[in-house]
């Protein structure tokens, strides 16, 4: 089973906090179907999603998760350099098709106004093209946040924009 989707995680698994047992459906979240800014991170405190760290923890395969269950960057989701964290996702509309982890400023979901997100466009662009194709809107590293000014039509980031306006998803399972 995924981490966060374990049918049985409660029985299998120590110290996973106030996380429950998934439904075992082979997705990590809801899929709303919504777009990368509207889904799989909504589904609320004990959400598969944010129990993805937890399961991993709980199995002794990461460290670093000091409450699992608790929807929060630094408790039950772990904090990334940039100073906000990682949320992970399951999504099929196009482009997103596939299991994510998104960077994120805030837990909810990637916003849409300006200055609130995880980095600026060229800090996405940047990493986008170490280890992927560098467009925001192909391959396996996919740029999300303002629109109009976290990537251009072309799929180009906006690398002139100095706010941050950009989350950034990289993809782990088709």
């Amino acid at each position: 089973s995924m981490p966060g989707d374990i049918p049985n995680a409660t029985a299998q698994l120590p110290n996973i906090g106030t996380c429950p047992n998934g439904d075992g459906n082979l997705r990590v979240g809801a899929d709303n179907g919504g777009g990368m800014d509207q889904d799989a991170w909504t589904e609320g405190s004990q959400a598969e999603n944010v129990c993805f760290f937890g399961d991993l923890s709980g199995a002794g395969l990461i460290t670093g998760i000091s409450s699992p269950g608790q929807p929060a960057f630094g408790q039950g989701l772990p904090l990334a350099k940039l100073g906000n964290g990682l949320v992970v996702a399951y999504e099929s509309m196009s482009p997103w098709k596939g299991l994510y982890a998104v960077t994120l400023e805030e837990m909810l979901n990637p916003s849409q106004a300006t200055g609130t997100n995880a980095m600026t466009p060229g800090e996405a662009g940047q990493i986008d093209r170490k280890i992927d194709d560098g467009y925001s809107n192909t391959g396996a590293v996919l740029g999300v946040g303002v629109v109009g000014s976290c990537e251009n039509p072309s799929g180009d980031y906006a690398e002139t924009v100095t706010s941050k306006d950009c989350d950034i998803s990289y993809l782990l399972q088709q």
